[in-house]
């Protein structure tokens, strides 16, 4: 699953559905460091927290609190972000400090951080607007979390009752803890406390890799390092582990920058059967294991004979030959060295899930590893959610028991390398992805591992929108985080204890929540743009300067690429496909500033244009969609101003080198508001054999009064058979 560059598939949407609670589980600690009897529960006492703002109050009956908000009466809670005022459009939001002393009473100490709060009366559903409440550690994000929104009167609330996450100690001293709520919002706060634990001397790590929205492997879009070091601080306190999957380009940084937050760190390289390609991720493992201090392995391919399986002598050669190299060249000859793939590709198993022995070549592959990383999914295998965190477990126990028999002498270490459950995507079999069975899965994974002393990584920390494994978005939503870095869960840590765990909601969320129903597209249509990325993308091998916008922003991936910038404006020309402050449907809508620069004539525009050429080859709509009698096309799109009242003009064709089927452009220009519209241009009646110009917008000083800028948005571009 994990990957470095090329994974694909499709991207669309599918029903979202909000939960409470996940759960995870500690291993057993050992005797030398078993919980103290006296171990100390620090409650924070909400009267004397440290108030920031005016939007925060101390209730001690709140049952008739703005006009009965909550369904149970409180004898003491703190609305966080609240007024007396009962006008939530005036709350300002608020923030509450409190500075402690946290002692290690271990090798290293983890504290279970739990946040309890009351739930809401009525229905909610989930907002949009992307509200977030959050709470930091040091002044660094520890958890974030989503809103909903109460449908009587609006008011944005907590997506889930309580929280529950840790705070890694591994010295004794101060720390301040800060909560936060937005504007128009209100957190009501019952309790806060931490409970210290053991940490656990076996491996309970994440799949790793940094890309976040509008982002993406082999191109110019990367995450920078401010961006990788916050991500690694909030791992660092929910994991102790973490694996990366490529040794070159941004992937290169992460394990150096993972070591300084004490994190366990397997580097991986990307095998993928180029062997010019291949050799500089080779060559990059290598120098990473002679630079980094005190990596705790390398991996060498992820996947690679799932991937190439076709050929399986010359599969298992080729990865064979890459471990013996590693091995080989690393100064450190201590370091273990391992490579991933998944247990189906690793052994031979019969209809009661018990092996029976290897896929061929891979005894010799394993023979020469120190560690082997093993990926189960019982998604993947078509298994229903229920069972399905034990047959993990036991998959990875018959393994062990498997290697023990093939490699008496050599105690082959065995780690889960991949695991998880999608929170969203096609139905694979049994398997349907949600987030109700996402943490089901996780929960229930996480209390057998602990019982079991398996050692894992859990895959994975942080959706991402790259990723295009599967249909529906399957590849890209098996983080416990949504992209944007909020809690998918009531919880988000995998180093959680089980004395933590036992009495933890185990069903999903007591708040009535319901979240909106993306609806999959089943009508005949072509799609320019609806979510990024917009279409399955070939491969991306390469910077291509033609597919960014003037000022280095994402585009959407699709047939048709908004590349085509025209007019005296058109270097200030800035374009967005991600942007997530006003999306019409989904988490995202393009937006797109023309500025008009000094000119007689200011004007700019864009055209998508087939192919990303002026010169085409077009698109042939005709094979595209099915026109039956009587019907016709259209290009539908949403759109609106950023202020109201610009004039834009749209059209479609008329790419004027005569390459285009539509030979003339279809225009319509139009004066947009500051609200969602959906426009239609009519192609009936058009040639639609090879469009050149997919879509266009252009704007024109003169007809905007002559502004410094039009700045607009658009949603939803599509050719429709109506």
């Amino acid at each position: 699953m994990g990957t470095k560059q090329n994974h694909l598939s499709f991207f669309s949407g599918m029903i979202i559905l909000l939960i409470l609670a996940i759960c995870s589980c500690d291993s057993k600690p050992s005797k030398k460091e078993a919980p103290k009897k006296n171990d100390k529960v620090i409650k924070l006492e909400l009267a004397k927290l440290k108030v920031l703002g005016n939007g925060t109050m101390i209730a001690t009956d709140s049952s008739a609190f703005c006009d009965n908000l909550f369904s149970k009466k409180m004898a003491l809670a703190l609305l966080l972000g609240a007024d007396s005022s009962c006008t939530q459009i005036n709350w300002k939001g608020g923030q509450l400090k409190a500075n402690i002393f946290l002692k290690n009473q271990y090798a290293s100490t983890v504290y279970t951080l739990k946040i309890t709060s009351f739930p809401f009366n009525g229905k909610a559903v989930f907002s949009k607007q992307n509200p977030t409440f959050s709470v930091k550690i040091n002044n660094r994000p520890l958890f974030n979390l989503g809103a909903c929104q109460l449908t009587k009167n609006g008011l944005f609330i907590p997506a889930h009752d309580s929280i529950l996450t840790t705070v890694v100690v591994p010295k004794s001293g101060n720390f301040s803890i800060s909560i936060s709520a937005p504007e128009h919002a209100v957190w009501p706060i019952r309790s806060i406390e931490l409970r210290p634990s053991a940490s656990s001397a076996l491996i309970k790590g994440i799949g790793y890799s940094p890309f976040r929205d509008c982002q993406m492997p082999g191109t110019i879009y990367l995450p920078t390092h401010k961006e990788i070091q916050e991500d690694l601080f909030r791992l660092s306190q929910s994991c102790n582990t973490i694996r990366t999957y490529a040794a070159t380009g941004v992937n290169s940084v992460v394990p150096g920058l993972a070591k300084r937050h004490n994190l366990k760190v397997f580097a991986g390289a990307w095998i993928d059967g180029v062997q010019k390609e291949d050799q500089k991720e080779i060559a990059a493992l290598i120098s990473l294991a002679d630079t980094v201090p005190q990596l705790d392995g390398l991996i060498v391919g992820n996947e690679y004979y799932l991937r190439h399986e076709k050929d399986k002598e010359a599969a298992t050669r080729y990865l064979l030959n890459h471990i013996r190299t590693v091995k080989q060249e690393i100064k450190d000859k201590t370091l273990p060295i391992s490579t991933a793939e998944t247990h189906t590709h690793l052994f031979e198993w019969d209809f009661t899930n018990q092996i029976t022995g290897f896929k061929p070549g891979m005894r010799d592959i394993i023979k020469e590893l120190d560690v082997l990383l093993i990926h189960i999914y019982p998604s993947w295998n078509g298994r229903s959610i229920n069972g399905a965190a034990k047959f993990t477990v036991d998959t990875y126990l018959s393994v062990q028991k498997f290697l023990r028999q093939k490699f008496p002498k050599e105690n082959k270490r065995l780690i889960i390398g991949e695991t998880g459950w999608p929170s969203k995507g096609g139905i694979i079999g049994k398997a349907v992805p949600s987030l109700p069975n996402q943490r089901k899965f996780l929960l229930e994974f996480l209390s057998l591992a602990n019982k079991n002393n398996v050692e894992f990584m859990f895959f994975d920390a942080f959706d991402e929108l790259w990723k295009m494994e599967g249909t529906d978005g399957l590849g890209q939503s098996w983080g416990y985080h949504f992209s944007n870095r909020t809690a998918k869960h009531d919880l988000n840590s995998v180093l959680l204890p089980i004395q933590a765990l036992q009495y933890w909601p185990k069903n999903t969320s007591k708040n009535n929540v319901a979240f909106a129903k993306q609806s999959k597209e089943i009508s005949n249509l072509f799609v320019i743009y609806d979510e990024w990325p917009s279409k399955p993308i070939s491969v991306i091998k390469q910077k291509r300067k033609s597919e960014v916008s003037s000022n280095n922003t994402l585009i959407s991936l699709g047939n048709f690429y908004p590349s085509g910038f025209m007019g005296p404006s058109k270097s200030g020309i800035k374009l967005s496909a991600c942007d997530c402050s006003t999306p019409r449907s989904g988490e995202m809508a393009m937006k797109i500033t023309i500025p008009f620069l000094k000119s007689s004539q200011p004007w700019g525009g864009i055209y998508w244009l087939a192919n990303n050429s002026w010169n085409g080859p077009g698109i042939n709509l005709t094979r595209k969609l099915i026109v039956k009698n009587n019907q016709s096309v259209i290009l539908t799109f949403w759109a609106k101003g950023l202020k109201g009242k610009e004039r834009v003009t749209f059209r479609v064709g008329g790419v004027g080198n005569g390459s285009d089927s539509i030979p003339f452009p279809v225009s319509d220009t139009v004066t947009l508001s500051n609200k969602w519209k959906q426009y239609s241009i009519s192609l009936a009646n058009e040639n639609l054999s090879n469009v050149v110009g997919g879509f266009c917008l252009m704007a024109e000083g003169q007809q905007n009064q002559f502004q410094k800028q039009v700045t607009l948005f658009l949603d939803d571009i599509k050719y429709e058979v109506k």
